[in-house]
């Protein structure tokens, strides 16, 4: 049996396998769509337990409305959409402060929990509408909705290499984005604050994951650094305290062995009567005046150790704290990558199951070619296996008696 078709398939399926691995082109960030659902994650910290309070009623899911907007407690309605996550978080943090009267507000996190639907028809396996993920294309879309549909009594095999290439692509994709926020949780685990790029990887296919990570890298850096410098000037100020507690302290030790020896002599000349005793009791109330002052110093210097005590303690745990909550969620991208990697074994096993067959048939390459379309906005345009879609997109495979190419 002559095997050369199925290996010209195979090299030409690891050739377009290896392309497809370099975005079509640059993804802007992404800005909420109306049917997205968002987490909003509202925290703060707590001096003097040291420790991370959530704010356990405000946090959650919200969805955005008809109108584009969200309902959060203690505010109007707020425009969501065409905002991205960062920009609706520093929003949702500052009318916080304001709504509340905060001199220091919490810490607020938006992130994307549900998506718009990309909608896929036409000569698909399963027309209908599917979850949007981030840099989705087109090819991707497709094989969301089973590939393409299969002919009556024709061999499927190039339809099912584009679905396993599809499904394929999906999981790489995945795989890249957990090993670039992993290169992110290792920076701040280690405190370099430098984030270096997973080895391995395409720099211009991974460009934008990277700045993006290395973005919220900076960030997360900036306000360990922010909350440090406020506890380093915390204890600088009660050091000054207790430098002046402490001159004040000496200064009425000195009055009050002063008053103590001037006692003794006034006692002595009451005795020989020379002196009346009104002028001992006199000095004997300055000297309790003295004592009493001396203790209340004591007190105040003792409490202002404390405080001292307390903001080192808080300085110190900063680092401790950003340390253990990434070792944590670097635990848990540890096991997604494990089970990707697994999940990648398989489909390229199935892949390579798929383009060892002896032969395919002359129309999938020849006579018959798929075009695809894009509905977006109510313009419709002419798209490509590699392009990217958007949440509410409408994807139309239509069969065109051209030469087909994949």
């Amino acid at each position: 049996m002559n095997r050369l078709p199925a290996l010209s398939l195979l090299l030409a399926f690891v050739t377009i396998l290896t392309a497809m691995v370099v975005p079509a082109a640059a993804v802007e960030p992404y800005r909420v769509g109306p049917s997205d659902r968002l987490s909003i994650r509202v925290i703060d910290w707590q001096d003097a337990e040291a420790t991370v309070n959530r704010w356990s009623a405000v946090s959650g899911e919200y969805a955005v409305g008809p109108d584009g907007a969200i309902a959060f407690p203690f505010m109007p309605p707020m425009a969501a959409i065409g905002k991205t996550p960062v920009d609706l978080a520093k929003e949702l943090r500052s009318g916080l402060r304001l709504s509340l009267g905060l001199s220091n507000p919490p810490d607020v996190t938006v992130e994307i929990v549900n998506f718009g639907a990309v909608y896929v028809t036409g000569e698909v396996s399963q027309p209908g509408a599917y979850p949007f993920s981030p840099r989705l294309t087109v090819l991707q879309s497709i094989s969301l909705a089973g590939g393409l549909r299969r002919g009556d009594g024709a061999t499927a095999t190039g339809r099912d290499l584009i679905t396993l290439q599809g499904t394929y692509n999906v999981l790489r994709e995945q795989r890249v984005r957990l090993l670039v926020r992993r290169a992110r949780l290792d920076a701040l685990i280690n405190g370099s604050g430098e984030m270096v790029a997973p080895a391995g990887l395409e720099a211009a296919s991974v460009a934008d994951l990277v700045a993006a990570e290395a973005a919220e890298l900076k960030v997360q850096m900036q306000q360990a650094d922010n909350r440090i410098a406020t506890y380093a000037a915390q204890e600088s100020l009660i050091d000054a305290t207790l430098e002046a507690l402490e001159q004040k302290r000496l200064s009425t030790t000195a009055q009050l062995e002063q008053m103590r020896a001037q006692l003794e002599k006034i006692q002595g000349l009451v005795d020989s009567g020379l002196a009346v005793e009104t002028r001992a009791s006199t000095t004997q109330t300055a000297i309790a005046d003295l004592e009493s002052r001396l203790l209340d110093l004591e007190t105040a210097k003792l409490r202002a150790q404390q405080d001292r005590s307390n903001a080192a303690l808080a300085r110190t745990g900063v680092s401790s704290e950003q340390f253990l909550l990434a070792s944590r969620e670097r635990r848990q991208v540890d096991s997604d990558l494990s089970d990707l990697e697994q999940r990648l074994t398989t489909q390229l096993q199935l892949i390579g199951e798929a383009a060892t067959l002896d032969e395919l048939p002359e129309s999938e390459f020849g006579a018959i070619a798929y075009r695809y379309m894009v509905t977006r906005a109510g313009a419709e345009l002419a798209v490509g296996q590699n392009d990217v879609v958007q949440p509410g997109d409408v994807v139309t495979v239509s069969i065109s008696t051209a030469e087909a190419t994949l």
